[in-house]
């Protein structure tokens, strides 16, 4: 594997480097998900974030059927219920409110034939740092590590049989890891 980032990659020769089976580089709902499943699934895994905790900005805040049916079999849906708002109303597609808001089409949870649907609402409604959050909580149950103020900087692997080498920028200097894989889960502005 080539580096990432030629210009960032680790240029230490012996420190201490923390090792894990899985790092996944960013800890969203994305990268919290996916390593909650990891751990469920024993596996040992680290989270590298660049930020000093879950960012604040709700972003997302709706979460449909199809979304909460997922987060169920990981065991997330009773904390989400009890957090979030449900909506019992239905869908609305509308055009931008730039644009005059006018409603495209709806479907009212009323039209839907009982039983044909899991959930007697259409959606809960949660920001995402607030999903994040929980997403977090039940990481750290399953032992999941997270670093908080590592920006990733780049990665190495010599050979195709050899861990990763990855190297963070933290608080206090290069912090290093290595991982027998590396998952990124960094949103659009990707390292």
């Amino acid at each position: 594997m080539s580096p990432i980032n030629e210009k960032l990659v680790p240029s230490a020769d012996k420190v201490s480097y923390e090792h894990a089976q899985v790092i996944v580089v960013g800890a969203g709902p994305v990268g919290l998900l996916l390593a909650l499943k990891l751990a469920q699934a024993g596996i040992d895994v680290l989270i590298l974030e660049a930020e000093k905790q879950v960012l604040q900005s709700p972003r997302a805040t709706t979460y449909m059927p199809i979304v909460l049916t997922e987060l169920e079999k990981v065991g997330l849906f009773e904390d989400i219920e009890k957090a979030g708002h449900k909506n019992y109303e239905g869908i609305r597609f509308r055009k931008s409110h730039a644009k005059g808001g006018e409603v495209l089409a709806q479907l009212k949870m009323a039209q839907v034939p009982k039983g044909a649907v899991k959930y007697n609402f259409a959606g809960i409604h949660l920001g995402q740092h607030t999903l994040a959050e929980i997403i977090l909580s039940h990481c750290e149950r399953e032992k999941v590590r997270i670093r908080w103020s590592n920006r990733f900087a780049g990665a190495k692997q010599s050979g195709e049989q050899d861990p990763v080498t990855v190297t963070c920028v933290g608080p206090v200097g290069e912090n290093f890891f290595t991982c027998d894989y590396l998952v990124a889960a960094d949103g659009a502005g990707s390292s």
